[in-house]
C-alpha cells in the first residue's frame, strides 16, 4: 500500500518520526506492507518499487477532502 504521510497506510510508530532523507525504513516498509510517498516523484518511485516485488495487481484510490 502506498500512502502519504499521515494517510491510511502510514503505519509508522511515534519513535520512527520524524522522517528524514537518511532515516531507515519503517518496519511496515521493510516487510512490504506499506510505503510512504509525498509528492508525484515519490509516488512514481514507490510504484516502481512495488512493481519490482511482482504484485498481482495495482489499484488507485484518490481521497479528496
Amino acid at each position: 500500500m502506498i500512502s502519504q504521510t499521515g494517510g491510511h497506510g502510514d503505519f509508522r510508530k511515534l519513535e520512527e518520526l520524524p522522517r528524514t532523507p537518511t532515516s531507515k525504513l519503517s518496519l511496515a516498509e521493510q516487510y512490504g506492507v506499506g510505503a510512504i510517498a509525498d509528492g508525484v516523484d515519490e509516488v512514481l518511485r514507490r510504484t516502481r518499487e512495488q512493481l519490482m516485488r511482482g504484485p498481482a495487481r495495482l489499484s488507485w484510490r484518490q481521497v479528496v477532502v
